[in-house]
Parts: structure tokens; sequence; C-alpha cells
């Protein structure tokens, strides 16, 4: 297996900078996912790695090989990197039962009869397509037609396996169930995974690190429990999460030798202010880290319910004051009907503070909720 190592790698396209000085250490046997909307630059790095693309400048290397080097002016060709490689379609032989698609890469190789038989047996146990074999694509699912593409790839043993999205074209189910296969086959062959996806849900669910990457700079490179709660800025913050994280504008301000954060609706003590230039703030807080509690009488600190929306296991509750809109989400159902005035509280030790001009994630550690009680 291999780590690999991407340095100051720049693409463009013209006057178009579609990768932006990236570099990323991606471990031997991580499952790594590059994240982000589309034309962020993700296929792009994934399409360099695997030697499509030819990068501007910069340098793609694993611990015993170098793909590319601008310095050095090399590049090594795609078939020489020992990669497997499945896209978003699937590209099977239409002509060819499943088990030749499998085998044709192995006769390429020149393989013998006997191993072809041995790993094709192999591969299609692990991949649960052992009764498909003498079928054509034809005839398979999608689901099916997605695992006969990764057998495809796995029979050739590559030291580095790139998936390109590869379940965007299936049904929301297929791609619950095919999630969980992905995550299996990970962990059974411990191949070096690195997957492309604009799906968070994917990226969090099967990764064991996740690059968010956004305008061909990756924001955040971390393990995807990371990501969801200790975003490196808004973008990553606002990208990542399902309902989207709350991001409340706000004032940094200090008073009788107190810093607090302001927003109106609740004052929040900060222990330390280690930026005391910065006075305009955002705070996000996500839907599952607030509580509602209902009020009889309205004040400057409550809200009104705007709308609820029950999706069975959860509910998610929109509540409003002047302008300002909260997603609250709630296990299970709730009694609360709209127009009903409520008060919020936060799960103080999971707000986090950004600066508003840069974005960035501030280190604030907050002491408590000062305005009418609210000590979350």
């Amino acid at each position: 297996m291999a780590t690999i190592y991407l340095e100051n790698v720049v693409k463009r396209y013209g006057d178009v900078l579609a990768v932006d000085n990236l570099s990323l250490e991606i471990k031997d046997g991580s499952f790594t996912t590059l994240l982000g909307p589309s034309g962020c630059g993700k296929t792009t790095t994934l399409r360099m790695i695997a030697g499509l693309e030819e990068p501007t400048s910069g340098t793609i290397k694993t611990d015993h090989q170098v793909f590319y080097s601008s310095q050095d002016g090399l590049f090594l060709p795609p078939g020489k990197r020992n990669l497997g490689l499945v896209f978003q379609s699937y590209a099977l032989w239409p002509h060819m039962t499943v088990w030749d698609n499998i085998a044709f890469g192995l006769k390429v190789k020149k393989m013998d009869p006997g191993s072809i038989k041995k790993t094709i047996t192999h591969i299609s146990e692990l991949l649960q397509i052992e009764q498909l074999l003498q079928r054509y694509p034809s005839e398979l699912s999608g689901s099916q037609q997605q695992r006969v593409a990764l057998a495809r790839v796995l029979a050739s043993k590559p030291e580095i396996l790139l998936l390109d999205e590869p379940l965007s074209n299936l049904d929301a189910k297929l791609r619950m169930d095919m999630r969980a296969e992905l995550k299996r086959l990970h962990h059974e062959t411990g191949a070096t995974v690195i997957y492309v996806t604009h799906d968070q849900l994917e990226a969090l669910t099967m990764s064991t690190m996740v690059a968010v990457m956004n305008e061909g700079i990756v924001r955040q490179y971390a393990p995807p429990l990371d990501i969801y709660f200790n975003p490196a800025d808004t973008f990553v913050a606002d990208f990542v999460g399902n309902p989207k994280i709350n991001l409340i504008p706000a004032k940094l301000q200090a008073q009788d030798g107190q810093t607090h954060i302001d927003m109106g609706f609740l004052r929040l003590r900060v222990q330390d202010n280690p930026y005391p230039g910065v006075e305009n703030i955002v705070v996000g807080i996500r839907p599952e880290h607030i509580k509602l509690s209902r009020v009889s009488q309205a004040s400057p600190s409550t809200f009104q319910v705007f709308s609820i929306l029950p999706a069975g296991a959860e509910t998610y509750v929109r509540i409003v004051r002047d302008n300002l809109y909260l997603t609250v989400r709630i296990d299970g159902l709730t009694d609360l009907k709209s127009d009903e005035l409520v008060k919020v509280t936060f799960d103080l030790d999971l707000v986090r503070v950004f600066e508003q001009k840069s974005g960035n994630r501030l280190s604030l550690s907050i002491a408590n909720a000062v305005l009418e009680g609210h000590v979350g």
C-alpha cells in the first residue's frame, strides 16, 4: 500500500485556476473523501492523481514512486501508477458477461487462467456477485453494475482506489446500501481509497479523513466528526450538516472588564478574549444543539414558532425573531404549535464563533449565558 503526497499542486486551464497550491498527505490505508460543491476542483485533483490530467506545477508522489514533478519534468503515465479508477459511469463492456468484464484487465496483464479464476472467485464473493457472473450488464440493476465495476478494478489489486462520484446515478435506497458495502470493502481490503463526492452525508459516514474544497482550495482537512463539530470557517460549517448550521450575526464587546458575545436576544460571556481588534462575528450553532421551552409572554429574547416539519424520528422546527430564522432539530415528535412563543437555550460547549470578515473560526471559550438566566 502507499501514502500519497500532493505538494503545492496547481492546475490551470488557461486563465482559470482549477486547483490552487494544494498540499495533502493521504495516509496509507485511509478512506479519504474530497468533498465540495460543483467546480471546486475535487474531480480535477482526482484526475491528476490518476494521471488523466497533468498538473501545471507541483509534485504528486507515493512513498516509493513519483507520479509527477514539475521541478524534475517527470510525468508517469496512468498505466504505471498501480491505480484503480471507478467513474460515475460504470463503463462496462455491454457485449461481455460479468465474468469477462472482470477478467479483461487480468488477461491484458497475461495472468494465467488458473490465477484469473481464483481472483474472480474471490472478488465476486467479496462483492456478493457470484450469482451474476454469466449475466450481461443489461441484465443487471444499477447497484449490481456498480459492484461489477468495483470488482473489475479490485481484481487487478491496485495500491490506490480512486472513486469519482460512483453512487450518484443510484436511487436513495441503493446509495445507502452501497455506502455500507464500500465501507465494508475498505475494511476488508485495507486499500487506500480516494473518494470524490458533493454529498456531505457520504463523506461523514464513510471517510476516515475529509478534505473540504472550495474554489480549488482545501478549506479543512480532518476526520469527519472534527469537520462537523469544529469547522474551520463559515464555508465548512455551512456546507457540512443537514439541516444546515444556524449562523447568527453578532458583536464581540467588552464591558466592565468582561467580554460578551451579543446576539441581540442572548448574550454569552467569554472567559478570555485573544482577539481585541475583532468586533463583528458570526455565531454558529447546529439545530440539534438548541433546546426550546414555551413561554407565556413575549420578551426581547423570545422567538415565535414559524413552522413545524415532522420527519418521523425527528422534527424540524423553524423559529423567527426580527427576521432572524433559526432551525431546531427535536428528537421524535413535538407538541409545539405554529405561532407559539418559545425561549431558546444553547448547548454552550457546542457554540462555535467565526470572524465575520474572514469567516475563520475563533478560539473562544464561553463561560455562560447572561441574559434572562439562559444558562446553557
